[in-house]
């Protein structure tokens, strides 16, 4: 074998070894591409339901409010004797509604939301829970109304604060 061929060769196979590397080379950069597409598709995913789930409690917990601030206005009136029963009993289901649509919103949104916003949602619909049982209908000029219907407010607007908050670092 001459000189020329044993060039050749050694070319030919550094050539080779080159070409193989390359292919090894590109095909990790491609897997390590698609490995951070995928991780991306993720994430907006997951942002995109965990914002779902910001947006539809924020608008149940708002729907809470009035139906609770309508019921406290609801029994004055009834208190007042300007209401019939009946009307205060439709007030009183609609409300009852939005609480059980907020309490199962909250169980299939836990894994979404923070545990902060958790606690403050479970504190909201445990007052609501407490104002409806503790109410005396029949009681007139019921300081306590005016100091539930406050606390809910209160609450109701620190859980607008949070989840707008929320939705806004979900989306960065």
């Amino acid at each position: 074998m001459s000189d020329l061929q044993k060039e050749i060769l050694t070319i030919l196979f550094d050539k080779g070894l080159l070409a193989i590397i390359i292919v090894i080379l590109v095909f990790y950069f491609n897997k390590a591409i698609e490995k951070f597409r995928a991780e991306k598709i993720y994430s907006q995913k997951l942002a995109e339901y965990r914002i779902r789930s910001y947006q539809s409690l924020l608008s149940l917990t708002l729907e809470n409010e009035s139906d609770l601030s309508d019921f406290i206005h609801s029994l004055e009136s009834f208190q007042s004797g300007k209401l019939k029963k009946s009307e205060l009993d439709k007030v009183f289901n609609r409300m009852t509604e939005s609480q059980q649509k907020h309490k199962m919103e909250l169980y299939s949104s836990q894994i979404f939301i923070s545990t902060e916003l958790l606690s403050k949602i479970g504190k909201f619909i445990a007052i609501s829970k407490t104002i409806m049982g503790s109410i005396d209908i029949n009681k007139k000029n019921d300081n306590s109304l005016i100091e539930y219907e406050k606390q809910i407010r209160e609450i109701s607007l620190d859980i607008v604060q949070m989840i707008r908050l929320e939705i806004k670092n979900a989306v960065i």
